[in-house]
């Protein structure tokens, strides 16, 4: 093969692969991720570690993830934690993303508990919410509102992280011992805080 042969083979190779591109291209791009609806928050009021009233309508337009914890807890709690850190700097930058830890421990959490926890873990600002309540009103929340059983045990509760939507729409259960669950997570949050 010449060279003149050559250099035309080779336009016409770099011609058709970019007018396929062009043409075929947007059609096989992947589909944006479609997140199921797995159910409407109920209203549900608690108190927030600086004494407040904290409801699901504080969060309205924002996107957050949920856990559960308590402030003495050894077991899983603190790379649950350490998970959620995670979230608050990735998406620092974003006002619309927020985080609520919810104590399943509340005869020993009270929300001075959960200031001083939130002091402990270096947590600062005020995009991460811990809340408290009473036992029947933080029973309810996780039964209704969350769809997970409220533990006989502190140490007994579920390790997910929760994802909600805007409209307070609960669109992802991701849990902290699956590693592929929580390396999507961030883009499900990305997808939320984007539409």
């Amino acid at each position: 093969m010449n060279q003149k042969t050559f250099v035309l083979t080779l336009s016409t190779v770099v011609i058709l692969t970019a007018f396929f591109a062009a043409v075929y291209g947007k059609k096989y791009q992947p589909q944006e991720r479609i997140l199921p609806e797995l159910g409407k928050l109920e209203g549900f009021s608690l108190t927030d570690s600086h004494n407040r009233a904290f409801m699901p309508e504080n969060m309205e337009d924002k996107v957050w993830v949920a856990n559960f914890m308590f402030s003495e807890c050894e077991g899983f709690c603190p790379a649950m934690t350490n998970q959620m850190k995670e979230y608050t700097r990735e998406f620092a930058e974003n006002d619309q993303f927020n985080l609520v830890s919810i104590s399943v421990d509340p005869k020993n959490d009270s929300p001075d508990d959960l200031a001083k926890y939130a002091e402990n873990q270096k947590i600062e600002g005020d995009k991460w919410h811990f809340l408290t309540g009473d036992e029947k009103s933080i029973k309810e929340t996780l039964e209704k509102s969350f769809k997970v059983g409220f533990p006989n045990n502190p140490n007994e509760h579920v390790n997910y992280i929760i994802l909600v939507d805007k409209k307070q729409v609960v669109r992802g259960y991701y849990s902290l011992s699956d590693a592929k669950a929580l390396k999507q997570l961030p883009s499900d949050i990305s997808v939320l805080l984007n539409n």
